[in-house]
């Protein structure tokens, strides 16, 4: 649902003005992320907090504002008999009628100007502090803050505000990205595109919605997919799309976590993300450490897909002269770069 439209609704929600079918909107939006039920639990909490707010600019004066209405209306209807009629002689008059008039649109204004102040802040902020990233010239690899990695897809993109891998772990998606997410178990990691929400601790998947059909197909792990407030739970080798309202379960593909790099060419690749590939394929772990700041030292190479796994570690060895040390018990291979060559 657009930004515009949902603001619009849950204002009128609040305003006790909404219509029933905006209502039913406004609850199945809410049910649809965690996020999205944060911030409508926020714009209450700021309406809320309204109430016992109180504008210390606005001094209205009573007297002044009713003489000019009599005066208005004797000079519109030239009648004497108005025109006449003094603040003095209508002194009971006033404070029955106008003054509570007058404070009634005192407390609404100040309501209002509060609200629209703290609401449109609240976006200002979060447009001001969002980090957006698309993919162009072919699949992009990302390196996010938590530790996850995302292969964005030509012509998508991902967006996320400040704070991400602390306080949230939230990001918006258009298009099409396979994601390889650390694990954290205090902070879920969420992702919220036209219609899929997709939440999870920590594994790999890919999201589709470029296809038209809004897919999950997920490697590994445990994924929890809502779409109008349905709700699956997927497991490692399981693929699901949305279509015509409904689920469409089957199995995992090999070209659905592989499309990004299928044949396992690099083209002066960052070598975390040849790193990451590699990890991918092959369904073992390289475990990269490094004294430098970013491991961005280019790597090109022809296509890996038919190279055993031993001789990949050994062609990453030689190319950068790395250290390689062996775990007898999981078999992981550590691979330790102190430079560039």
């Amino acid at each position: 649902m657009e930004k515009s439209k949902i603001h619009s609704i849950i204002t009128n929600c609040i305003l006790g003005e909404a219509s029933p079918e905006e209502v039913i909107l406004l609850d199945q939006w809410r049910k649809e992320s965690p996020q999205n039920e944060d911030l409508y639990q926020e714009y209450s909490s700021i309406w809320n907090a309204s109430e016992n707010y109180t504008s210390q600019d606005f001094k209205p004066n009573a007297q002044s504002a009713y003489q000019k209405h009599l005066d208005l209306l004797a000079s519109e209807n030239n009648n004497e008999q108005v025109r006449s009629l003094s603040v003095e002689n209508t002194a009971e008059i006033r404070p029955k009628v106008h003054k509570a008039k007058i404070l009634t649109l005192r407390r609404l204004s100040s309501i209002a100007a509060l609200f629209v102040l703290v609401f449109g802040a609240y976006f200002v902020f979060n447009v001001m502090n969002t980090t957006t990233i698309s993919g162009t010239s072919g699949v992009t690899f990302v390196s996010l803050e938590d530790g996850s990695s995302i292969w964005l897809d030509d012509g998508s993109t991902i967006s996320y505000t400040s704070g991400f891998g602390t306080t949230h772990r939230n990001i918006d998606l258009e298009g099409k990205a396979f994601f390889d997410v650390e694990r954290n178990e205090n902070v879920a990691f969420n992702i919220t595109s036209d219609q899929l929400n997709v939440s999870v601790l920590g594994t790999s998947f890919t999201v589709d919605t470029k296809s038209g059909n809004n897919s999950v197909a997920v490697k590994s792990g445990k994924v929890e997919v809502t779409v109008n407030n349905k709700k699956i739970t997927l497991q490692e080798d399981d693929k699901v799309s949305f279509e015509n309202n409904e689920f469409i379960s089957s199995k995992l593909s090999k070209n659905d976590v592989l499309w990004r790099n299928s044949d396992l060419s690099f083209d002066n690749a960052r070598l975390d993300q040849v790193i990451a590939d590699i990890n991918l394929y092959h369904n073992n772990k390289i475990i990269l450490k490094s004294n430098l700041d970013q491991v961005d030292c280019p790597f090109t190479s022809k296509s890996l897909a038919s190279t055993s796994f031993n001789n990949i570690i050994e062609i990453l060895k030689i190319t950068y002269d790395l250290e390689k040390a062996e775990s007898p018990i999981d078999g992981t291979v550590t691979l330790t770069i102190d430079e560039c060559k």
